[in-house]
């Protein structure tokens, strides 16, 4: 079926990139998470269905999950990316640095907002499996850093200490699993082209620069993976459009422009994506958020049928 037309999620005022996520008990809405200009922290469930070209779906309210303004100051959320992953628990875990450039973390709102502490210079991302739960930034030195914890039903997460992956980095990490014991992060390195990180069990990290058709972006990368072993990768170039490539495993696509939203088809942030099951047999989804220069965020979607 291809990519829908761009449409309105319905949260104006945002002031940072987007993060998505599925929620356990919701079967087909993807949870698009944004920081508004007042700091608070917005849930709101988009549905990406029906897709055909064009479709507006009606206007969406946010939702505010967390009041995270107020004393102490400095702990209102900051316009770096945000991340968002359902652990297989089913809880909702949002990640979040403040303006004091700590890292804090919101499990579905159970435990509070719990300091991961460091001091981090762009945004999060976060990866689960079961049992569980990793989150990834950029340090003051600009090397990544990864933190493993343990999860268990009912409880909060039990953390280990931060592991740096040497590397010089100017962006937010986007990171993936494509399989067991597989881990993969993109983020924009110096003069603004896209450097991947690698993890497979029994092995150390690993850095590579893929080739790609072009060599510069101005934000950072979205990675989602629609099959096993593939990736899906968007990327802002610089004219502010967003592409996409895919890895099927042994080498990366050309580009498939998918421009930028409205109003001006300028994307002002780093995208955010996911890709799931839909609800058909067979049927993959890809949903991609992106901010435009009215501060609202928007959507489309891709379904192989």
């Amino acid at each position: 079926m291809g990519w829908s037309m761009w449409n309105d999620v319905g949260i104006a005022e945002t002031i940072s990139p987007p993060a998505a996520a599925r929620i356990l008990d919701d079967p087909v809405n993807v949870t698009c998470f944004t920081v508004h200009s007042s700091g608070n922290v917005f849930a709101t469930p988009v549905n990406p269905y029906p897709f055909t070209p064009g479709n507006v779906p009606p206007p969406l309210v946010g939702q505010v999950i967390s009041g995270y303004v107020g004393p102490p100051k400095n702990a209102v959320v900051s316009p770096r990316s945000p991340g968002a992953i359902l652990d297989h628990d089913g809880n909702v875990n949002f990640f979040a640095i403040g303006t004091d450039s700590y890292l804090r973390l919101n499990e579905n709102d159970a435990h509070g907002w719990q300091s991961l502490g460091g001091v981090w210079t762009h945004g999060v991302s976060a990866l689960s499996r079961a049992g569980l739960l990793e989150c990834f930034t950029v340090g003051t030195d600009s090397s990544l850093y990864h933190r493993p914890a343990k999860t268990k039903p009912g409880g909060a997460p039990t953390w280990d200490d931060w592991d740096q992956i040497e590397s010089q980095l100017t962006s937010a990490p986007s990171a993936i699993s494509t399989g067991p014991g597989r881990n993969d992060v993109f983020a924009l390195g110096l003069n603004g082209m896209v450097e991947h990180a690698y993890w497979r069990s029994g092995h150390d990290w690993h850095w590579e620069s893929p080739k790609l058709s072009q060599d510069e972006f101005i934000h950072g990368p979205a990675v989602a993976s629609s099959a096993v072993d593939q990736l899906d990768l968007f990327t802002v170039r610089t004219d502010s459009g967003i592409d996409h490539r895919w890895f099927d495993g042994k080498s990366w696509s050309s580009p498939e422009d998918l421009g930028g939203p409205p109003p001006l088809g300028v994307t002002i942030t780093s995208p955010a994506t996911i890709a799931f099951d839909g609800p058909e047999a067979n049927q993959v989804t890809l949903v991609l958020f992106a901010v435009g220069t009215d501060s609202h965020v928007y959507f489309k979607t891709w379904t192989n049928r």
